[in-house]
């Protein structure tokens, strides 16, 4: 039987409902084999999605209510109880990350007496509440992370700011990275990678890295509108006019071209590219090498292109970018650009256009629709580029300065 959707129900009907064993295949390509009941899932069953997750166990009424395993393209397990195809009850869960929490979940979240295992073997058990350990073994209370990270993000700011160096009378670089989202760590990952790769290949004078993760509350600075404004403010203080500013962001983007910023368990408002420009106008006056990698990325150069500011992204206005899986250590563009070209060249126009082939290949190769990199080529940054590397030519050792080690 084919509905109007253009799903399809294979097996044994009764006055045109499915009942016993059966398959459903839907428009989408999802695919589910198993016991019916009036036309729902209902009994012993499996359900693939198109992109391969896996769910598999008890169902009732349509929805996977029991015990039930998961299998997911990230390479994260799960086997215990279900209900309305969320973790609820005893389970086991494997992350991508290496995790591994052993107890009892509610709706999809550690609840109640559990253990998890980190990758680094470190361990975390007790009780849990809506996913966050509240008390160990013992029963003693343990404090909110968030609520200590939140008292510590001043402090934290006030301290990376202050190691930036003032300008000298030659033309410095200064180095910012941004990872936006802090659910997945891909992104700090990447951050870090190219703020070291900026400090060690391309010498950079000064270094501001904002990082939301959800295991550096309190130990680095979090990237937000307001975080990101002062940071600018300090960069434009500390900078002279001769000298660059290379910014780095990377996160998701919306179609509606605004750079995802996320905190589990806080509510922050994503960043337009309208509002990024007004953030950037203490840097207005200064050569700037801003990249952006994220999904319709190229949407934000219309609002920050200038003279002075030189536009490289991950993505065309209107398609999405890829590499943003929990296990990566770059994006595919990041690695393109930053762990490829720039470690072949130091000409930025050059080094976009071979990440931008590099980037199209592996889509291919992958069977993904071209996200097709963008970049604003601002003619006063590239010559001003070009001048400082001829500067710092002349006054470099005989031995080449080290690369940035890959993650």
């Amino acid at each position: 039987m084919s509905d109007a959707e253009g799903n399809v129900f294979t097996g044994s009907f009764d006055n045109n409902q499915l009942i016993g064993l059966g398959t459903f295949k839907s428009a989408d390509g999802d695919l589910y084999s198993g016991e019916f009941r009036v036309h729902q899932f209902h009994g012993k069953g499996r359900y693939q999605s198109a992109n391969g997750d896996a769910w598999s166990g008890r169902f009732r009424e349509g929805s996977l209510s029991g015990k039930g395993k998961f299998s997911g393209t990230d390479a994260s397990h799960y086997q215990g109880q279900f209900r309305d195809w969320r973790y609820h009850g005893e389970g086991r869960l494997s992350q991508a990350d290496g995790s591994v929490y052993q107890g009892q979940f509610s709706y999809g979240k550690y609840h109640g007496e559990g253990t998890l295992t980190l990758a680094d073997a470190s361990v975390q058990s007790g009780t849990w509440q809506h996913g966050r350990l509240i008390r160990d073994r013992e029963g003693k209370v343990i404090a909110d992370a968030l609520a200590e990270g939140l008292l510590e993000q001043g402090r934290l700011l006030d301290e990376a700011i202050a190691q930036l160096p003032a300008s000298t009378p030659a033309i410095e670089l200064y180095a910012m990275t941004v990872a936006g989202d802090g659910k997945q760590s891909v992104f700090m990952r990447e951050a870090d990678y190219v703020g070291n790769l900026l400090q060690t290949r391309f010498a950079a004078h000064g270094r501001l890295t904002l990082i939301n993760h959800r295991d550096h509350l309190a130990s680095r600075p979090m990237a937000t509108s307001a975080s990101l404004g002062r940071s600018f403010q300090a960069l434009a203080e500390r900078s002279g006019a001769e000298d660059l500013i290379f910014i780095y962001l990377t996160s998701h983007g919306s179609a509606q071209h605004e750079l995802h910023i996320d905190q589990p368990r806080l509510q922050l408002a994503d960043l337009p590219a309208s509002e990024l420009a007004g953030l950037l106008t203490p840097l207005k006056d200064r050569y700037k090498v801003l990249v952006i990698s994220a999904c319709y990325s190229g949407g934000f150069i219309p609002k920050l292109q200038d003279e002075k500011t030189l536009v490289i992204t991950a993505a065309r206005a209107d398609r999405v970018s890829f590499g943003c899986s929990e296990e990566n250590d770059f994006t595919y563009f990041g690695r393109a650009l930053f762990a490829e070209a720039l470690q072949e060249t130091d000409d930025l126009q050059r080094a976009f256009e071979l990440a931008k082939a590099s980037v199209a290949a592996r889509e291919k190769s992958d069977g993904f629709e071209p996200s097709e990199p963008q970049i604003w080529p601002a003619k006063a940054v590239l010559a001003q580029w070009q001048t400082w590397r001829a500067e710092q030519a002349q006054t470099a050792p005989a031995d080449s300065p080290p690369t940035a080690d890959t993650p």
